[in-house]
C-alpha cells in the first residue's frame, strides 16, 4: 500500500475542513448533548453507567456520549478538540474507505486498475457535500463516529477473510458493536458484508449466514432498543405509518447521496 497515497487522501479532507476547527459551540443540538449535558459534564461510574441506560433524548448513543465525556474531561468544554475528533474519525474514515475499496476491486481488476479506483472512491467520499455536516456540526459526533467504527468493521472482516485468523473475525464483531452504540443506523453491515461476499466469489450458503449470526444478532438488539426509544417520542403513529416514514426517509437520503443539492441542517 503506497504510503503517499494515503497521506495525500488525509490531506484532503485535512485541508477542505480544516476552518471548521475555528467554530465554536453552538445551540442547536450542541447544548442539549455537550455543553448542557449533565451526564457529558462530570466523568464518573454513574454518569458512564447513565449513558448506557438513557436515550438523547431519543436515540441510544452511549458511545458517542462516552466520546464526549472523556473528551470534556482531558481537554475542558474547548470546541476546538471536539471539532479536531470529528475531523480525525473522518480522516479515519476516507482511509478505511480506501482499503476497503482497494481489497475489493482487487478480487476484480489488475493492481493499477484497482488503486486507481480505490483512489478515486475515497476522494468522493472525502469531498462528498452529503459528509459535511456530520464534520463540522460537534452534534452530529454520532455519524462520523459511527461510520468509523462501521468502515473499521468491515475492514476487519475483509482482512479476516484474507487471514482466515479469528481475532479478526472477533475484532469485527466487537468493533460493529461499538458502531451500533455510536448510532443504530449502521444496521445494515450484516447485508454488506453478505454482498461482500458474493462480489468476491464467497459462496452464499448456509455456513456463510451461519457466521454472520452474531452480527445480525447485535443488528436485532440494537434494533429493538432504537425503535423502543423513538415509539417514547413519536408516539401515536400506526405500523403502517412507521414503515412508510423509514422508506421516505430512505429514499430520500438515496437521493441525496447521488443529488446533493438543497441541502439542509435539518431534513
Amino acid at each position: 500500500m503506497n504510503k503517499r497515497t494515503l497521506w495525500l487522501l488525509a490531506l484532503i479532507p485535512f485541508l477542505t475542513y480544516t476552518p471548521s476547527l475555528g467554530n465554536g459551540f453552538v445551540t442547536y443540538d450542541d447544548d442539549l448533548l455537550v455543553y448542557e449535558n449533565p451526564n457529558v459534564l462530570e466523568f464518573t461510574p454513574q454518569t458512564i453507567a447513565k449513558v448506557f441506560t438513557t436515550y438523547d433524548p431519543e436515540l441510544y448513543v452511549p458511545i458517542t456520549l462516552l466520546s464526549y465525556q472523556i473528551e470534556r474531561a482531558i481537554f475542558g468544554l474547548t470546541p476546538f478538540i471536539f471539532h479536531l475528533t470529528n475531523l480525525i474519525l473522518h480522516i479515519g474514515s476516507v482511509l478505511l474507505v480506501y482499503m476497503i475499496s482497494l481489497r475489493l476491486s482487487g478480487y476484480r481488476l489488475e493492481r493499477s486498475d484497482s488503486r486507481n479506483i480505490a483512489f478515486a472512491v475515497a476522494a468522493i467520499f472525502a469531498l462528498h457535500p452529503i459528509n459535511a455536516e456530520a464534520v463540522a456540526w460537534i452534534a452530529a459526533r454520532k455519524d462520523i463516529l459511527s461510520g468509523f467504527l462501521f468502515f473499521a468493521s468491515f475492514y476487519l472482516y475483509l482482512k479476516f477473510l484474507r487471514s482466515n485468523i479469528r481475532r479478526d473475525y472477533v475484532l469485527s464483531l466487537i468493533v460493529f458493536g461499538l458502531s451500533l452504540g455510536a448510532k443504530v443506523s449502521v444496521v445494515f453491515l450484516p447485508v454488506v458484508l453478505i454482498i461482500s461476499d458474493w462480489f468476491i466469489g464467497k459462496p452464499i450458503d448456509k455456513n456463510n449466514i451461519k457466521e454472520k449470526a452474531p452480527f445480525f444478532a447485535l443488528s436485532f438488539v440494537f434494533g429493538i432498543i432504537a425503535i423502543l426509544g423513538k415509539k417514547a417520542q413519536i408516539g401515536g403513529l400506526t405500523s403502517l405509518e412507521e414503515t412508510m416514514l423509514v422508506i421516505k426517509g430512505s429514499v430520500f437520503y438515496l437521493q441525496k447521496l447521488f443529488w446533493p443539492s438543497s441541502l439542509s441542517i435539518l431534513h
